[in-house]
């Protein structure tokens, strides 16, 4: 097989296993001796076949590989940082089994996805043809909300079998009401929250509008994820949203490609709008309504697993309880703890793996965070967002979310200091 031919595969592998992780929810899977093959697992694993070929017997890949290593070395080296010390937390688990499976499954899909990410060439028809993808992903998520908001229940529900599933999995197909509407939350993948892929994929969508040929698909589909993310009533989504928006305001005050009287009019409608609107609406008692009775800043539940966390952490601090067991510990989640989620993935990282483990996480998004902070124009984009995105992970359990995660840091970073560096995508054939 020439090389060329070995690249357009191995990124079209790539695509698919990105769109049906997205699309297809992991609940539907079928039974093969010990194992459940859902399809973005059988998609993964030839990814992963067909790249570990590449990776020994072909020089080229090597050769790819090994220039990115040492290019990221210090990304590269926090995240091997990373994932080695939870595997050696594993061996201080309360539970050495369950921690070593969960740790291998989480291992597998996102160490290995980092490696595959960083081995393919970024020419030019291969980033449009993964950022296409995404954009095909962005739209059929889109649409399944929006089936989803109009049946009143998960749109998958007439091709599960129930019964089949444990207790954690049927709660996901379950009426969510708050406000006393359905909100939305589990409508794709592993479960990835809808409002949680708002929040992580619009700077991808604006960071690549480029690779889309024209910006207002890319507005359209921004538009689209918004109002529907409104259905869910999330109060760290509005808050992201807002945020957002402050920034995309302030990016437009900014620019010298707006007309300074297009500003002037935006300052004045947006200071009339907010009079208006405050002499009209009781905000406190709206937003209220809108979160079924919850106050925007105040969660027991939340407040509740920190203070919880406290008197587990006097005795395992440095180790943690073990990978996957800190939400059984703290007495979270559904089948015996073992398919909850605590709703703080930095109070995750502590609780299963200890502070060590937390801090290497932190020098992660520190280190990406200071390379972006050195670029200009369209990269702040994916700055904000990963700052953006940070601050939600006070709110989010990031196993919702994970590979999808990894995959879009690694990504952006390569893509984005390899372009800055020569000006144009770089063909490493």
């Amino acid at each position: 097989m020439k090389i060329s031919a070995y690249y357009n595969w191995l990124n079209k592998l790539l695509c698919v296993f990105l769109l049906t992780y997205i699309l297809v929810p992991g609940f539907i899977s079928v039974n093969v001796g010990f194992f459940e093959l859902s399809a973005s697992r059988v998609a993964f694993i030839l990814l992963l076949v067909f790249w570990l070929r590449g990776l020994i017997f072909t020089r080229s890949v090597q050769k790819i590989l090994q220039s990115r290593l040492i290019q990221h070395q210090y990304f590269f080296k926090l995240i091997f940082l990373f994932f080695m010390l939870q595997w050696v937390m594993v061996f201080q688990s309360v539970d050495f089994s369950w921690s070593f499976k969960r740790y291998l499954n989480f291992f597998i899909y996102n160490f290995f996805l980092i490696l595959i990410t960083a081995s393919i060439p970024l020419q030019e028809n291969y980033v449009k043809e993964v950022v296409r993808f995404l954009l095909i992903a962005v739209t059929g998520v889109i649409l399944i909300a929006i089936a989803e908001i109009l049946m009143g229940t998960n749109p998958f529900l007439p091709f599960i079998n129930l019964e089949s599933l444990n207790e954690f999995q049927r709660a996901a197909f379950r009426e969510k009401l708050r406000g006393g509407d359905r909100r939305i939350q589990a409508t794709f993948s592993h479960p990835l929250s809808f409002g949680q892929f708002v929040v992580l994929i619009i700077p991808v969508l604006i960071f690549f509008k480029k690779e889309l040929l024209t910006k207002s698909r890319v507005y359209i589909l921004i538009f689209f994820l918004v109002c529907v993310a409104l259905f869910i009533k999330s109060r760290a989504v509005l808050v992201i949203l807002i945020l957002w928006g402050g920034y995309a305001f302030g990016k437009s005050l900014l620019s010298k490609k707006v007309n300074p009287s297009f500003k002037v009019l935006m300052i004045m409608g947006i200071l009339l709008g907010g009079l208006v609107f405050l002499n009209t609406v009781n905000i406190s008692e709206k937003l209220d309504e809108y979160f079924g009775g919850r106050e925007l800043l105040d969660d027991d539940n939340r407040t509740n697993q920190i203070e919880g966390a406290w008197a587990i952490l006097e005795e395992h601090l440095l180790t943690g309880v073990g990978f996957g067991k800190g939400v059984e510990e703290l007495g979270y989640g559904t089948s015996g703890g073992a398919r909850g989620t605590i709703d703080n993935y930095f109070l995750t990282l502590i609780l299963d793996s200890g502070i060590l483990v937390l801090g290497s996480f932190l020098l992660i998004l520190l280190y990406v965070y200071f390379k972006y902070f050195k670029v200009r124009g369209n990269s702040k984009w994916a700055l904000m967002g990963l700052i953006f995105f940070s601050v939600n992970l006070i709110s989010l359990s990031l196993i919702e979310v994970h590979t999808l995660f990894y995959f879009l840091l690694t990504f952006t970073l390569i893509y984005n200091a390899e372009a800055v560096q020569s000006g144009y995508y770089t063909s490493q054939l």
